[in-house]
């Protein structure tokens, strides 16, 4: 996988779940990213809301997505 071969698998948990209804408590995570994953979204506000209830109260929140340019590539 892309995590084994830039040698960080120590240190990254993949886990496959509702993002929706993270199993994580208030405030768990530093950081939070989704990159080209909230165009496939069919309710983007559950998934928003719990990135940032599992959000510590400084935590950084990437938000990255495809333009309309970038889908017209």
């Amino acid at each position: 996988t892309l995590v084994r071969d830039a040698g960080v698998h120590n240190r990254v948990t993949l886990l496959t779940g509702d993002a929706a209804a993270l199993p994580h408590p208030a405030g768990h995570f530093v950081a939070a990213a989704a990159v080209d994953v909230l165009h496939h979204l069919t309710s983007l506000e559950p998934v928003l809301r719990e990135m940032v209830r599992t959000l510590s109260p400084h935590g950084e929140l990437l938000l990255a997505d495809f333009s309309p340019e970038g889908f017209e590539l």
